[in-house]
């Protein structure tokens, strides 16, 4: 999806970093941009591959990048989108193949921001769909007046249903300036689904400054009920959560407990709204010391936005959050650096309760202790897991 660039003379990079878990193989990957070149790199466990992808492949209007490891093998795949003062970037997810009759997807993004850098750069709400197959056909309704991508002449009214059809690897690109959340998407075939803003702020007039925020957003068949939060390591300005159901008279709780001193310490945000119709949203805000658990008596997607202030050297990014039934117990962290940037990094590790023996969850071979955690209370006041901010 694209990045705007607002200094010319200062190009950006798009790159793809693709590694693997396969430890005791060299895993072949090939690449293929449609329409295209086509190389082959080889992914070794613990060591990240960086493909650099031309600006022709991957400005408006893009193409598809096909990325096919041999033989099964499992790779990750991470994209960033950087530019001047602005970066992003999301994990690649396989092209799903579930058994369901169809596909269906909502799009995640923000509210028209009113800071006066954007007036030098586009800024706006985007959806960018790409097929997996031949002849694939997507019905997308949006929630925003839009410009038909395929005849610029025209507009489709937002609530109105359009029908497409798509070749292996192409690309469908659709922009608002009003804000998409919402808005759905059905596939008879398994497309590859980003969503977010060109360039975005949040709050929407945090002042002189916005970033790019986009996330590869899975189809409603995988999402899930429990999730857990914790606030962006090192930033004041706290987080916004977006919440997105997946069908109608959803009910969501979020409960969150503060870790600040006890001195300053608000009380916790504890919520229970209901999502009237799928696609509808919700948000809250959560401070820089605040912890949640989110559940729903359906599935639903949670986003997370960490928020941006003037000054601050911290501007709006986009992630997912995963659901607790999608954990894993062993995972490599691929972690990369922009030049001139600082290397330090940090993450958030979540545990459910039934596995969480402090001494045995080992980081670099080091277990940790209770004190290091903090505990994530659900709805009905038991504990919905536990939480740790470690730096890498």
């Amino acid at each position: 999806m694209e990045n705007p660039l607002p200094v010319p003379e200062l190009p950006g990079t798009d790159s793809l970093y693709i590694t693997t878990n396969q430890i005791e193989t060299v895993v072949p990957v090939n690449i293929t941009v449609r329409g295209g070149s086509s190389s082959i790199l080889r992914a070794r466990a613990g060591m990240t591959n960086t493909l650099e992808i031309s600006g022709e492949q991957t400005r408006m209007p893009p193409e598809g990048i096909h990325i096919l490891a041999a033989n099964n093998n499992e790779i990750t795949v991470i994209g960033s989108n950087e530019e001047f003062f602005s970066n992003d970037g999301f994990l690649a997810l396989p092209c799903p193949r579930l058994p369901v009759e169809q596909y269906e997807y909502f799009a995640v993004s923000l509210p028209p921001t009113t800071a006066e850098f954007v007036t030098f750069v586009t800024a706006e709400s985007a959806i960018l769909i790409v097929s997996c197959s031949n002849g694939t056909q997507v019905t997308f309704t949006p929630t925003q007046n839009v410009m038909n991508p395929l005849n610029s002449a025209s507009t489709i009214c937002a609530g109105s249903s359009s029908t497409v059809t798509l070749a292996e690897s192409q690309p469908f690109y659709i922009q608002s300036s009003g804000d998409l959340t919402g808005t759905h998407i059905v596939s008879n075939q398994p497309i590859s689904f980003f969503s977010g803003h060109e360039c975005a702020s949040s709050p929407p007039s945090q002042g002189d400054v916005c970033d790019h925020a986009v996330e590869q957003i899975p189809p409603t068949a995988t999402w899930g009920r429990i999730f857990l939060t914790a606030p962006s390591a090192d930033r004041t300005t706290g987080d916004m959560f977006k919440v997105v159901g997946s069908q109608g008279n959803t009910l969501v709780n979020a409960t969150c407990v503060n870790q600040g001193t006890p001195t300053d310490t608000p009380i916790a945000p504890n919520f229970t709204i209901s999502l009237a119709a799928a696609g509808d949203p919700w948000s809250f805000n959560a401070t820089a010391t605040e912890y949640c658990s989110i559940e729903a008596d359906k599935p639903i997607l949670v986003v997370q936005f960490g928020m941006g202030a003037l000054g601050s050297q911290a501007n709006v990014y986009m992630t997912l959050v995963p659901a607790v039934s999608q954990y894993r117990n062993d995972i490599r962290f691929s972690v990369v650096s922009s030049p001139g940037l600082s290397p330090v990094h940090r993450t958030n590790i979540f545990v459910s309760p039934m596995y969480f023996q402090p001494e045995n969850i080992t980081v670099d071979g080091v277990g940790g202790s209770p004190e290091q955690w903090v505990a994530l209370r659900c709805s009905n006041g038991g504990v919905c897991g536990y939480a740790r901010q470690i730096q890498l």
